[in-house]
């Protein structure tokens, strides 16, 4: 079969943007709900997210733009290379752009699945086949170790990375690792410059902006109308004034009165109570966190009663718990009875450091041990 040139290829994804824009259609629908059938951990929304943004993206001007600096002349390939690609899972459908990018190039696909996300590229991959059969001798998909291979692309955890380079290094190659972003802002920006920034980085498919608020004085550094643009917030109680008027942040010892055990405790559930309720929060996060000089009474202190006031606050105003990886806290006695009120968890480190990003040991430990499903843990909106 004639290998098919650049103008073709990018009519062929055109038509298949044109169809995955089709929400509606039932061979998407049931595309969508196979995937969220088979991992839990997607949920409709998020997969329908994801199929319509690949479909935004597939618009022909783009895909010409797109081309147009790589210079691709296909018609005078004179062999096709086939290019290994071991795919992520962590997104529904992540690997789509390793997926055109091979093919728009006029090479071979030959991909590794990750077993948590297998369904939805295959079922792509056969619509982009109807569409244009000669693109079908270009797709593999495999569950085998990738061999016979001209180069390769990988994506994983910095931990995985490593057995990449092992495995992968002889070959020409692009290996992915762990990246994270993340913008600073110490409290002197304007309305403005805030807008600016959340301007340039809008719309971001599966990109959330989060305002993390410090301190009690968080409400007064941005107009409301500022705030309500991120897609969520969240705080701790941490840092607070007790009744004696001294500003505390607890994990500095220096600043952190005590005092009576039993009296602090109590002032430390009532800030934390007025927190969830009254601050416009969508995590507590670091919670149930006790200044050094208590911590080692944790399970004496944070009582029966004093857990179920805060687990009434945070149902009562919607508020998700943070499953705090660096601290290890919540407790399970905590998070069990947050668990049986309806309350939803995130999974956090509080990272102050590169060590700190992507352990989640503890985390893993206590869905287990609390029989957390997908269903307990919270996700922002879309």
């Amino acid at each position: 079969m004639k290998m098919i040139d650049l103008h073709q290829r990018i009519s062929a994804f055109k038509k298949l943007g044109n169809k995955l824009r089709n929400l509606d259609s039932s061979k998407i629908r049931e595309l969508i709900k196979d995937s969220v059938r088979y991992n839990g951990w997607f949920t409709e929304d998020m997969v329908n997210y994801m199929i319509l943004a690949i479909g935004e993206s597939l618009d022909e001007d783009k895909l010409n733009k797109w081309a147009e600096p790589y210079g691709l002349d296909i018609g005078n390939i004179k062999k096709q290379k086939t290019i290994g690609v071991v795919m992520a899972g962590n997104i529904p459908a992540v690997g789509f752009h390793d997926f055109l990018s091979v093919l728009m190039s006029g090479n071979k696909l030959k991909a590794k699945l990750s077993g948590d996300d297998n369904q939805l590229l295959p079922a792509i991959a056969e619509l982009l086949v109807e569409i244009e059969p000669a693109f079908e001798k270009d797709i593999e998909f495999t569950e085998e170790r990738l061999q016979d291979f001209d180069a390769i692309i990988a994506t994983g955890s910095s931990n995985t990375a490593r057995y990449f380079e092992y495995y992968f290094g002889k070959y020409p190659n692009i290996i992915r690792k762990n990246r994270n972003g993340i913008a600073v802002l110490n409290g002197s920006e304007s309305d403005e410059e805030l807008k600016n920034y959340l301007d340039a980085f809008e719309p971001t498919p599966f990109a959330w902006h989060a305002m993390q608020a410090e301190g009690r004085e968080w409400l007064d550094l941005f107009s409301e109308e500022s705030r309500a643009r991120f897609d969520y917030a969240f705080t701790d109680a941490m840092t607070w004034t007790n009744d004696n008027g001294k500003r505390m942040r607890l994990w500095i010892p220096s600043e952190t009165e005590v005092g009576d055990p039993q009296d602090f405790m109590d002032q430390l559930v009532d800030r934390i109570v007025g927190i969830v309720t009254n601050e416009p929060i969508n995590i507590y996060v670091n919670p149930t966190y006790l200044p050094v000089d208590i911590a080692d009474r944790y399970d004496e202190l944070w009582t029966d009663a004093r857990i179920n006031k805060v687990v009434e606050a945070l149902v009562e105003s919607g508020v998700a718990l943070e499953i705090n990886n660096r601290n290890r806290i919540p407790s399970a006695t905590f998070i069990t009875k947050a668990k049986e009120a309806g309350v939803k968890f995130t999974i956090g480190t509080n990272n102050g450091g590169a060590n700190d990003l992507g352990r989640m040991d503890y985390a893993i430990q206590i869905i287990g041990e609390c029989g957390l499903t997908p269903q307990d843990m919270w996700i922002p909106a879309m």
